[in-house]
């Protein structure tokens, strides 16, 4: 790496952290920025660009189910935009997503949150979920081709399908 690639990468290193620590703070959010800090493009679409807005319910009471929610950045922005006796229900099948997603959400001491690390399919059962390089992973084992990248590492998961969830949270 060259000595103009080692700044520039500083650079976006420096402005990365300068924008997930000024979105923390306006949003009275304690999140680790080690363990979030290559979701941060994720984060500043939720809570800096608002991309979820225009159809949000704004301070009511609601029932919010987050399928694929990652690292849990939009239950955190649900959570506080909605009434504090509003359910939010997540599902990410991700292990090491969903790990920080509940690290995420305890550190925020947010308690009208229930997750499960679960995935939603067609019918229930035991997938491979296909882990790529970028944020995204794939139960499709040639996403990774799709993508250019040569990883064909998968985990394990648990999917159900959508009426389960229904059923499950009595909705």
């Amino acid at each position: 790496m060259g000595l103009f690639s080692s700044f520039y990468s500083y650079l976006k290193d420096k402005e990365k952290k300068e924008l997930f620590y000024s979105i923390c703070k306006n949003n009275n959010l304690n999140l680790d920025f080690k363990t979030n800090i290559d979701s941060v493009n994720i984060l500043k679409e939720i809570f800096f660009d608002r991309v979820y807005s225009d159809y949000f319910p704004f301070y009511s009471k609601s029932v919010v189910v987050d399928i694929g929610s990652h690292k849990g950045y939009f239950s955190l922005f649900a959570s506080n935009n909605l009434k504090s006796d509003s359910k939010i229900i997540t599902y990410e099948p991700v292990k090491d997503n969903y790990l920080v997603m509940i690290d995420n959400f305890r550190k925020n001491n947010f308690i009208n949150i229930v997750s499960h690390q679960k995935g939603i399919y067609s019918k229930s059962e035991i997938k491979d979920i296909y882990k790529s390089k970028s944020e995204n992973n794939s139960i499709y084992s040639d996403y990774n081709s799709y993508l250019n990248q040569d990883s064909n590492k998968s985990d394990k998961a648990e999917f159900i399908t959508l009426s389960d969830i229904f059923i499950e949270n009595e909705i």
